[in-house]
């Protein structure tokens, strides 16, 4: 089925097509012209920085980095157009177990480039969904998952995407391979794959100055064809007449970087959770990172070997970031949000919430999980947190919040204002370096329970180091009325003392 054969396909009820005169009817365009489109308005610089002035780029004062919000962005053109290539088939149905029904359909999503620029332009994806017999619920959940392109159908439907239907009652829908990988870039014979893949992307981006070049548009754009295949499906007899008109959706590292733009460009997200992603406000960031580290993080080198995060904290990155930073689009962030992230992530340091969290609109809750790295090692216990914020959401029920406050450096006042079932401070030393990597300190963050003071808050005190540094935050654990499972949220995480020791090294 293509996506014209649906004239209910809801894809066209966004945002965007309050800020362009007529987006829907805009032609199928090849994303190599849609340069053409972004220079309608003139930028300070095009998104082509030379590398070589890059290189010289710190030895010079630069003006602030522009982190105003933006409008009418390639990004809402490339996800509002009408691709030809977008068309899905059912591949099969499954009725095991019998108080649920699974699907396979084979989904095109979209043509990102031509031959030779890439050398598989058609991007493809089984996508599964699983739903209850009598989903009676508009909202569906959307994982937009990785995994290397296949055109194999599943002997099975997934058994945790079934556990999450039957536990939520919902339609919950899979996307695997994003980005569409393996892909070889400008005929180089190189496969590349996950950061290889983006960051050469950002490159080819910048030596052609064509933007469309960069892969985040298209990763995007398979979550938002998958959105529009589920409702069509679903929607048809086959799919047993179910209408959905909302998702919340979620994903891990990319594919949370892609959850979060794409609830920033279509109104059909009611809800996301990202997990193990820190790519809001880019240049504060990566300067946190490097003025931590004085280094960058080898789990990062796909981007720092091409000296991309000097061009992140230039002004000129602004063509770049209006792309793939969420934080420029955080005006449109207003839905309710919940950051799942790694205590010992090797890609971000686990206190770079600062730079962005207090300028969230909305219900925004965030969870650390201690002793973890980026994979967050299989921790159920964190997608339980996320599947009770998404029923909640369903419900429509009051998701509890935390509150805090540090006034003096090593204490932490926290407020809920919802009873907690138990309260702990996690806290982790590296007497050497403000490096909290797993892969540097082990699973060394130690859990102290706290009780409630007279007022009914927590108080978290942890004593200065006498050498390095001490990172600590504060866990609330709470178990709403008629809610499945519990929820886990946390404070952001404290360091203490707090200073960057590389922050006057020139950036490399």
């Amino acid at each position: 089925m293509t996506r014209s054969d649906s004239a209910s396909d809801g894809r066209w009820n966004r945002r965007r097509i309050l800020e362009t005169s007529d987006s829907r009817q805009l032609p199928h365009i090849d994303p190599v012209r849609y340069a053409v489109c972004i220079r309608r308005k003139p930028m300070r610089t095009r998104i082509a920085l030379l590398l070589a002035v890059l290189v010289h780029a710190h030895a010079h004062a630069q003006p602030p980095v522009d982190n105003s919000t933006v409008s009418d962005t390639l990004l809402d053109r490339y996800t509002a157009r009408r691709d030809a290539h977008f068309a899905w088939t059912l591949e099969k149905t499954w009725t095991d177990p019998p108080d649920l029904v699974g699907y396979a359909l084979n989904l095109t999503s979209q043509a990102w480039r031509d031959e030779p620029d890439v050398d598989h332009p058609i991007w493809t994806h089984m996508v599964q969904i699983a739903r209850p017999e009598n989903v009676t619920r508009d909202t569906a959940l959307l994982i937009i998952a990785g995994g290397t392109r296949t055109q194999n159908v599943p002997d099975h439907l997934d058994a945790q995407l079934a556990m999450m239907a039957r536990l939520t009652g919902s339609a919950v829908v899979l996307l695997p391979d994003v980005p569409n990988q393996p892909m070889v870039l400008n005929g180089d014979g190189v496969p590349r794959y996950e950061d290889d893949l983006l960051a050469e992307s950002w490159v080819a981006a910048s030596k052609t100055r064509d933007p469309g070049w960069i892969i985040h548009l298209a990763m995007v754009e398979s979550a938002v064809a998958a959105m529009d295949a589920a409702q069509q499906f679903l929607a048809s007899d086959a799919g047993g007449g179910v209408s959905i008109k909302h998702f919340v959706v979620s994903g891990a590292s990319k594919r949370g970087w892609t959850t979060w733009l794409t609830a920033a460009v279509d109104d059909r997200v009611s809800g996301i959770v990202p997990f193990v992603i820190d790519t809001l406000n880019l240049p504060a960031t990566m300067k946190h990172h490097w003025g931590a580290y004085g280094f960058w993080a080898p789990a990062i080198g796909d981007y720092s070997g091409r000296h991309l995060f000097r061009w992140l904290n230039s002004p000129d990155s602004r063509s770049l970031r209006s792309i793939v930073d969420p934080y420029l689009y955080r005006d449109r962030l207003d839905m309710p949000k919940f950051l799942i992230n790694s205590a010992g992530d090797q890609y971000f340091l686990p206190d770079t919430t600062r730079y962005y969290l207090d300028d969230l609109p909305g219900i925004t809750r965030l969870r650390i999980v201690p002793n973890t790295n980026h994979s967050l090692g299989r921790n159920l216990d964190a997608v339980q947190s996320a599947l009770a914020f998404y029923t909640a959401l369903l419900d429509n029920r009051p998701i509890p919040a935390l509150s805090w406050r540090s006034d003096t450096p090593g204490v932490l006042r926290v407020t809920a204002d919802t009873d907690p079932i138990e309260v702990t401070l996690w806290q982790a030393h590296n007497p050497g370096a403000r490096d909290f990597r797993q892969e540097e300190i082990g699973n060394t963050w130690r859990p102290t329970p706290l009780e409630p003071d007279d007022d009914g808050a927590y108080t978290a005190r942890v004593e200065p180091p006498e050498t390095g540094y001490t990172a600590f935050f504060v866990e609330a654990r709470f178990r709403p009325d008629g809610l499945p499972l519990p929820m886990t949220f946390t404070t952001e995480v404290q360091v203490i003392p707090d200073i960057l020791p590389f922050k006057d090294k020139p950036m490399e």
